[in-house]
């Protein structure tokens, strides 16, 4: 197997090129659900030569592979196996990265695979298994001693039913959710084993059955807002730890605050920092150390969700990588720094080194979910008014009217975000209800 190399005119060259002066080069691995590669050459700000690593042919990204080859070399690679990892490592040794760095979920196996071919700083397979893995991840964590929900293994093929006898004993209710998936997606809320079984059979709100393949069945944990007071009810019972981890050095960069999930678990959109204070904020920070620790974790940006309940904080799942729904910009607008910069600064041997801005205000941003029964998005009103609102920085549209709709998208499938600053948390929470009350979308 053959990896192709294409490298850029020098005309369009401009990330990597500082007065002339040769700068080290960052292996990139790169797919379609990556953050815009506009936003990662941006947040490589000149400090080194971004090298893509592509495992699906340049033609099949259309107008994207073309901007790839704008923004840095492309090594393109026919797979994501041990073959297509061996191809590539081949070629990319010739380009003598120093680092690598991913951005895409589906692409941590493979930066594994070629870092430790590569002999570059990164999570080994093992810790990268371990938290993409949920299986494994709860395991690993539950043998560090952490205090893990239930979890049950499900094979789905479509056709039969969970054994209800081996359930007999698991205690619902339950989320199930695939074994190896993100973003929300194929993730189902059930309140017994018959609503299981109706869920494997005829899915949610369009009927569909759950898609075959490798599923956790996890205990379902009650959630609480102690200490949240009036706000309760605005905010989710869950937050996430941004944290950058290097050389096994752990350090926590901020705490996210979520908005309540739209049904059955997709994410409307985070705000930073939470509203987790001293004692509080220390208890979650300490738990995701732990269970960064017991999953092996060494190198990179992470993104810990935990949940908060009434006999204390447990963690929900950890994700090796920069977490999705802008929380990288509400970094940005908090530090001048986003976790992408910082991401790509691991990746050249540099320890993190940022910090909030006390008067930096609340950065959030909102997500337009569409209800479980749409099918369809016919128009979206009110945009203006949004952006009139003070504070509000972008009001950008996800899905353009008119545009189909699914909530089996999971969080990705949202129409619309807002990203914003608010003076307060006060403030935050006006502004929400202000900006949901504005923004009138029509579905079909």
């Amino acid at each position: 197997m053959q990896a192709q190399t294409f490298v850029p005119a020098a005309a369009a060259m401009k990330v990597g090129r500082a007065c002339g002066a040769a700068v080290p080069r960052v292996a990139v691995p790169y797919d379609a659900a990556s953050f815009s590669p506009l936003q990662i050459a941006e947040a490589a700000d000149g400090r080194c030569e971004l090298v893509w690593v592509i495992t699906r042919p340049l033609a099949e990204l259309g107008s994207m592979g073309r901007l790839l080859t704008r923004l840095g070399r492309v090594v393109a690679v026919d797979g994501e196996d041990a073959e297509a990892a061996e191809a590539a490592a081949s070629t990319l040794a010739e380009h003598a990265p120093v680092g690598i760095v991913t951005f895409s979920h589906d692409q941590l196996v493979f930066s594994a695979a070629l870092a430790e071919q590569l002999g570059l700083a990164f999570n080994d397979r093992a810790a990268i298994l371990n938290c993409v893995d949920k299986l494994a991840q709860r395991r690993a964590m539950a043998a560090a001693g952490l205090d893990m929900p239930a979890v049950f293994e499900l094979t789905l093929d479509g056709r039969a039913r969970p054994d209800l006898a081996r359930l007999a004993d698991f205690p619902f209710p339950a989320v199930l959710k695939p074994r190896a998936g993100h973003g929300s997606l194929e993730t189902f809320f059930a309140s017994d084993a018959k609503e299981l079984i109706q869920l494997v059979e005829h899915g949610g709100a369009d009927g569909a059955p759950v898609g075959a393949g490798e599923y956790v069945l996890e205990q379902f944990l009650d959630g609480t807002l102690g200490g949240y007071g009036a706000v309760c009810g605005q905010v989710a019972d869950y937050v996430s730890v941004e944290s950058a981890v290097f050389a096994g050095e752990c350090r926590h960069l901020a705490v996210t605050g979520k908005f309540p999930l739209s049904e059955p678990f997709r994410e409307t959109g985070n705000f930073m920092p939470s509203l987790l204070q001293g004692d509080a904020r220390a208890e979650v920070e300490a738990l995701a150390t732990r269970a960064l620790q017991a999953l092996g974790v060494r190198f990179g940006i992470m993104h810990t969700e935990i949940k908060l309940t009434p006999a204390g904080p447990r963690v929900i799942e950890v994700n090796p990588r920069v977490g999705g729904g802008s929380i990288s910009e509400l970094f940005e607008f908090r530090t001048g720094r986003s976790l992408m910069h910082l991401a790509l600064g691991i990746a050249l041997g540099e320890a993190p080194a940022v910090a909030e801005l006390v008067d930096a205000g609340i950065a959030y941003s909102l997500y337009l979910q569409p209800p479980p029964w749409a099918r369809h998005l016919e128009a979206l009103e009110g945009l203006t008014e949004v952006s009139a609102i003070p504070g509000v920085r972008q009001v950008a549209l996800n899905r353009q009217p008119p545009h189909p709709v699914d909530w089996r998208s999971g969080s990705q499938g949202y129409v619309a975000t807002v990203r914003g600053i608010a003076a307060s948390h006060e403030q935050l929470l006006a502004n929400r209800v202000a900006i949901l009350e504005r923004l009138r979308p029509l579905y079909a």
